[in-house]
């Protein structure tokens, strides 16, 4: 079309001009969009607006300042529409210093009061999380609307500071104004991150008074509100009542049955998905492998990873962590090396470098294959803390020990400081060599160089360490420090010492004490019972 109108001459009216800037604007074809300005003689506001609108649009505030800027050196002087364009800018990408300069301009040239430039500066001002600001525009408007209140709500309801976003939804009915669609859409994202069921509740009636309830955006969000909330019943009630169920609605219901541990209910609506025709996103893929991976069915989530890429389905980076974390599980080192080349030849990961990276390491390390591990860690170039954890964690678990201190001594050469999980391997490994001194040293490090409070697993480590070197007494002194933190794989812990040491009195308190605190499992009765048999008894 542009090729027609440039051969018959067309392309220097400016009227054909400006539509062209703005089809090109609205594509992000912000070039051709410049390119079309530039051959104008005079470009005037529409035009200038139509470019500023584009790079708005698209992101590119730094563009949008300097075609303000140049504009009005051009003497062309901007409309409403321009400064709204140009408040977008602000919220989307912008810095805020310059959204205060557009705001002390709109006060000097007396456009403060404009109901459109208000509700934008709304907007602008809550985007940024500024929401005293925000909050000073709108009741300073003479011209207060409900365009002007969504924007406050929403920028509320996005910073996940539910009740002031529904205390606002009172004042704006308290005011006189109804609330529309997008008032209540915005308000259920509040509700979503609410502690309370409540406030869910009553936009739903007020939803259900005003007809929302079965059109799909509203009947969608309902059901993702009450999903992320727990209150699967009622998701499932009104998921039930849409005339059709999209992807987005399915999505909701099975993510909040998977988020709440109900992961058989979760594959169940998977496969009735699926038997209504409806194709799964990545993010189902995604929750049907997490499923079948905790619910322990290793070989059903490898199967499913293996239907993905059969389908052509473009893995996201959630999607390798998943597959691979089963491969860990599982010992599946073989699928784990595929993985790894999937991953290796997609260029969109640089982002989730770090957490792909980690995946990795881990599930080589847990396969039993350090080299590869270290292979992994080798190649990356900023090393974080948590890749140095993965490599001390794997060699820990292969109770490689010197290794364990070596490669924390690294660690530490490279100005990183240890956190709790650091020191949880290395107690592991401690625990597991027999290692009474070094775990000593290492425990005592923690608290007093790290200032790291020992938890529940470190103290475990301990105490293991103690009862495996002998150190009875110490082991079950320390148990005793440790009231609120000890559990019964503590008690467990001394239990198996006991019974190494063959101390018959020691293993009866113990075990008494495990009973008495209602502690006792499976693992505890046949510890005690392998006591007994072994003198006999």
């Amino acid at each position: 079309m542009h090729i027609e109108i440039a051969v018959e001459g067309f392309e220097t009216y400016k009227n054909i001009a400006n539509t062209l800037i703005d089809m090109y604007s609205k594509l992000g074809l912000l070039e051709e969009a410049q390119g079309v300005f530039d051959e104008l003689d005079s470009p005037d506001v529409v035009s200038w607006t139509a470019l500023i609108a584009g790079y708005a649009e698209h992101g590119f505030h730094v563009e949008v300042q300097r075609c303000l800027n140049q504009m009005q050196k051009e003497g062309c002087y901007p409309n409403v529409p321009t400064f709204i364009c140009s408040l977008k800018a602000c919220s989307l990408q912008g810095s805020l210093d310059w959204g205060h300069k557009m705001h002390t301009r709109f006060v000097k040239e007396g456009f403060e009061n404009d109901a459109l430039i208000s509700c934008a500066l709304v907007d602008m001002y809550a985007k940024h999380s500024s929401f005293a600001e925000a909050e000073a525009v709108l009741n300073f408007s003479s011209d207060q609307n409900v365009a002007s209140w969504n924007a406050l709500i929403t920028g509320f309801a996005e910073q996940g500071a539910s009740e002031a976003a529904l205390e606002c939804l009172d004042r704006m009915e308290n005011f006189g104004l109804s609330s529309n669609e997008i008032t209540l859409l915005s308000s259920l994202k509040a509700c979503s991150k609410s502690v309370t069921s409540r406030c869910g509740y009553r936009v739903h009636n007020e939803i259900v008074k005003k007809g929302f309830e079965t059109p799909q955006t509203c009947g969608n969000a309902l059901v993702d509100m009450y999903g992320k909330c727990g209150l699967l019943t009622d998701a499932q009630a009104v998921f039930d009542k849409l005339k059709y169920h999209d992807v987005i609605g399915w999505t909701s219901l099975i993510a909040g049955y998977a988020d709440h541990g109900f992961r058989e209910e979760a594959l169940k609506h998977l496969k009735q998905m699926q038997l209504e025709g409806v194709p799964l996103d990545i993010i189902l893929w995604n929750i049907a492998i997490a499923c079948h991976a905790e619910e322990e069915e290793i070989e059903e989530a490898l199967v499913v990873h293996a239907s993905m890429h059969e389908q052509g389905i473009l893995f996201n980076c959630f999607s390798f962590m998943t597959a691979l974390q089963v491969c860990a599980k599982t010992a599946s080192i073989e699928v784990g090396r595929r993985l790894h080349i999937h991953i290796q030849a997609f260029k969109d990961f640089d982002d989730a470098e770090d957490l792909l990276s980690t995946a990795l390491i881990d599930m080589y390390a847990k396969c039993g294959s350090m080299n590869e591990a270290l292979q992994v860690f080798e190649q990356i170039r900023k090393k974080s803390l948590v890749q140095w954890n993965a490599i001390i964690s794997g060699y820990a678990c292969q109770v490689e020990s010197k290794l364990v201190f070596w490669t924390f001594n690294q660690m530490m050469n490279q100005c990183l400081q240890p956190d709790a999980l650091t020191f949880n391997s290395i107690l592991f490994a401690c625990s597991h060599s027999g290692l009474l001194k070094e775990g000593e040293m290492f425990y005592e490090a923690m608290v007093e160089e790290h200032n790291i409070l020992p938890q529940v697993r470190h103290d475990n480590c301990m105490i293991g360490l103690l009862g495996r070197s002998g150190c009875l007494n110490e082991a079950v002194l320390m148990l005793e420090k440790i009231p609120f933190s000890k559990d019964s794989v503590s008690w467990n812990s001394v239990l198996g010492a006991c019974r190494r040491s063959g101390d018959l009195e020691l293993s009866e308190q113990t075990f008494n004490t495990l009973v008495t605190l209602g502690q006792q499992n499976t693992t505890s009765f046949v510890m005690m019972a392998n006591v007994y048999a072994d003198i006999g008894k």
